[in-house]
């Protein structure tokens, strides 16, 4: 979908989870969760959050892709 569709990605991340959902001037599309174990952020500890970067896109790459969204379909991505 071109980005003319107005969507919107909004991510959350917190100390054990990502919340993120797609939206739109009608509302939510799609929200979700990603939890994450001690045993997910076990090599994380001792360093910068932002360390855990590459992690938490790489989920929520997976969860969208699943629910049939692409790169390519938002307008804009907030945090």
């Amino acid at each position: 979908m071109p980005h003319g569709s107005g969507r919107i990605l909004a991510i959350n991340p917190g100390s054990t989870s990502t919340k993120f959902g797609v939206y739109t001037k009608d509302g939510a599309e799609l929200v979700c969760t990603a939890r994450h174990t001690d045993e997910d952020l076990a090599q994380f500890r001792g360093r910068s959050v932002l360390d855990q970067l590459d992690y938490r896109a790489g989920e929520i790459k997976s969860e969208l892709q699943e629910a049939g969204y692409g790169a390519g379909e938002f307008a804009a991505v907030v945090g």
